[in-house]
Formats: structure tokens, C-alpha cells, sequence
């Protein structure tokens, strides 16, 4: 009998020791919200040029709040860091924040031009900043228009209330010399003829300026659907990264701090292999919101061997 209670003692304690630190599963069932550090899409290693769209939220807004650019800035500057793309379209992005942004993120450089004033160094409203690489990239050449009837001025288009624009590059990469063609942009986001219109202007810049007829990245918050006609419109021309990659995901980009759902952020291509595209929704230095928008990423090879793009 003695035995048996020593053994039964024994025998609870084993118990009660293994039940101090149970096993944590929690890793094996983690689902995909934001804020999780797992990645959604697996990483591609091997591959040409790197492409990221960012509209980084401008720093007038939410001031004294959770979601301030002062909050929030670490969190980008981990996030390119650990990302490092080759080049990043970004939307919202004062002067000020490009300046924040490549003064913390050494490799980079910055192309900007201010959309009120035309200014390529300080205030003047929001930029569609495009940052490089410079130990990757080499940038050739630039510009920016107005996405108006009066292209080349500053000036708003077809009601929109708020002037809109879209900068663009033309990049040689280091090693190899290859170069393509890059564009940022940001539509109106309330009058559709600004967007019908924009678009079309954009599609003919496109063509009148990459006389080269070089590769394409076309990034922007599109404040638009990729279903609706004016982006459909843009595939007589492009291709969209995010559908033709053969591995991608399907998630809204812009989410309002967790308040909403769309999918407005867009990256599209021509005459380059697409190979991933990621909706980018870690943490990142403890910032669960780094913008009201995800980043996304895109993989490409210079080329069109497997493009989706070029089969249908």
C-alpha cells in the first residue's frame, strides 16, 4: 500500500511538472491577420529587380495620435530594411518624410517632386517619391507631370479638387546594365473622370517617354478597384503583377488603421517576368500600423520566358 501511494504521488507530480510549461501549438495554428511576423508568400531568393509601392500616409495627418508619422516612422524605416527593395514607388510622401526616410535608410536615394508647388527639395504639398537603391541602381533620368490637360504645369484635371501627378525614372542596374522604365502615381480619389482621364494620360506619357521601349513598373495607389473599366483599360498596355505572379495573394491594401478593406495599391509591368508579389502586413519596431496602407512587393526577371501576362 505504501508503495502504491508513493507510486500515485510520483505519478501526480510528474502530472502537475509537465502541466508548468505546456508545449506552445500556438505557432502551428497562427492565422494570417496583420500584424502576425510570418510571412504570407514564400520568399523568392533568386531574382532581377525588386519593386515596392508605399503610400506611407502624410505626416499632417493623425498628429498626436497612436498612428502620428513620429509613431510610425521606425516601422518604416525596419520594414525597407528588411525588405530592401531595389526601387519603391511611394504615395502622401512629403518632402520631409522622403528626408526622414532616406537619412535613417542610407542606401537610398530619393527622385520627388512637390505636387502644389513643383518643388523638388522642400514643402509644396505631397510627392509621389520614388526612392532607389544607389548601390544597385543608377538613375538616368526623371520627370514628372501633372495628371491634367496642362501636363507640364502645375495644375489639377477634369474636377479633381486636389492636384495630381505621377513621377517617373528611367534605372540602369550595376552589375548587369540592364535598364527599365518606372512610374509612381496617385489618382483623385473622388471624381471618376480625374481617374478615366489619368489613366489615359498616363498610358500615353508611358509611351511618348520610354521611347527605349525599356521594361515597365507602373506603381500607385490607384484609389480604384482593379476591376472597374479605367484599370481594366490599363492592360491594353500593362499587366497586373498581383494576378500574374505564381505566388501572390488577394489582400486589401488599403485598411484604414484596421477600419476597412480595399484593394486600391497596385503594381503594374510590361516585358519582365513577374515571379512573386506580397501584401506586406507584419509588425515592424512594435508599430502594428506603420501606414493606412500595406506595403506591397513585387519580383520580377528581366524578360518574358514564363510571364502570365503574355500566355492569355
Amino acid at each position: 500500500m505504501k508503495k502504491l501511494s508513493i507510486y500515485v504521488l510520483t505519478l501526480v507530480a510528474s502530472v502537475l511538472t509537465s502541466c508548468e510549461k505546456p508545449y506552445d501549438y500556438s505557432r502551428w495554428y497562427e492565422d494570417d491577420e496583420q500584424g502576425s511576423d510570418q510571412e504570407i508568400v514564400t520568399e523568392v531568393k533568386d531574382f532581377d529587380l525588386s519593386v515596392m509601392c508605399f503610400n506611407v500616409k502624410n505626416s499632417n495627418d493623425d498628429k498626436g495620435t497612436v498612428n502620428s508619422w513620429d509613431n510610425r516612422r521606425a516601422g518604416v524605416y525596419a520594414m525597407l530594411k528588411d525588405k530592401k527593395p531595389h526601387v519603391a514607388g511611394l504615395q502622401e510622401c512629403f518632402h520631409s518624410q522622403k528626408n526622414d526616410i532616406i537619412n535613417n535608410c542610407p542606401a537610398y536615394k530619393a527622385y520627388a517632386i512637390a505636387r502644389d508647388s513643383g518643388s523638388a527639395t522642400s514643402g509644396g504639398g505631397e510627392t509621389c517619391a520614388i526612392i532607389y537603391n544607389a548601390d544597385t541602381l543608377t538613375l538616368l533620368n526623371n520627370g514628372t507631370f501633372w495628371l491634367s490637360k496642362t501636363p507640364e504645369k502645375v495644375s489639377t484635371g477634369w474636377g479633381a479638387s486636389i492636384r495630381r501627378i505621377a513621377s517617373w525614372a528611367i534605372f540602369e542596374k550595376n552589375e548587369t546594365g540592364e535598364k527599365f522604365f518606372f512610374m509612381n502615381t496617385h489618382l483623385d480619389h473622388q471624381v471618376e473622370a480625374a481617374k478615366v482621364n489619368g489613366i489615359a494620360l498616363i498610358k500615353q506619357k508611358i509611351a511618348e517617354i520610354n521611347v527605349d521601349n525599356l521594361p515597365v513598373v507602373l506603381t500607385g495607389d490607384f484609389n480604384s478597384e482593379p476591376t472597374q473599366a479605367w484599370m481594366v483599360s490599363l492592360n491594353e498596355m500593362l499587366a497586373d503583377c498581383r494576378k500574374d505572379a505564381p505566388l501572390t495573394d488577394n489582400f486589401a491594401t488599403s485598411h484604414g488603421y484596421g477600419k476597412k478593406n480595399q484593394l486600391i495599391d497596385h503594381i503594374y509591368y510590361k516585358d519582365l517576368t513577374p515571379l512573386s508579389y506580397e501584401t506586406i502586413r507584419n509588425k515592424w519596431s512594435g508599430v502594428t500600423y506603420i501606414s493606412d496602407h500595406y506595403p506591397i512587393m513585387a519580383k520580377f526577371n528581366f524578360g518574358e520566358e514564363s510571364a502570365k501576362g503574355e500566355e492569355e
